[in-house]
């Protein structure tokens, strides 16, 4: 590291302008620092037209499928036709984030990870 003296002389500074410069940035310094966390996610929601789409597939498949879905005090119980049309409803609504596709067709979050989870298929069975 060079001498104050060298970097003066490299600069054609003078001792008092360097002081004021040094006051400057240790005035500046604590508006530069960012608290440590992490950054905020601005996560757009699904357009209202896309949800009432969403809804009324959910209604139509309900309405052909009396049945399909039955809600009682503490669990639901659901058909497997309703399981396999949440799934291809998902994959064809992609764009929409998952909790606002089953805030929408009226079924817990954790319910429809879980039927994704295991609708997935493993490498396995991808490969003939």
């Amino acid at each position: 590291m060079p001498a104050v003296a060298d970097v003066l002389a490299a600069t054609g500074g003078k001792h008092s302008r360097a002081y004021e410069i040094a006051r400057a940035i240790e005035e500046l310094l604590p508006t530069l620092g960012r608290p440590v966390r992490r950054p905020r996610v601005q996560r757009a929601e699904p357009p209202a037209s896309k949800l009432d789409e969403i809804r009324g597939e959910a209604l139509r498949f309900v309405m052909t499928h009396p049945g399909c879905v039955r809600l009682g005090d503490e669990r639901g119980r659901y058909a497997e036709t309703w399981r396999r049309f949440v799934i291809e409803l998902r994959e064809r609504h992609v764009d929409v984030p998952l909790s606002a596709l089953a805030d929408a067709i009226c079924m817990p979050l954790g319910t429809v990870e879980d039927w994704l989870r295991f609708a997935s298929p493993t490498r396995e069975e991808r490969s003939p």
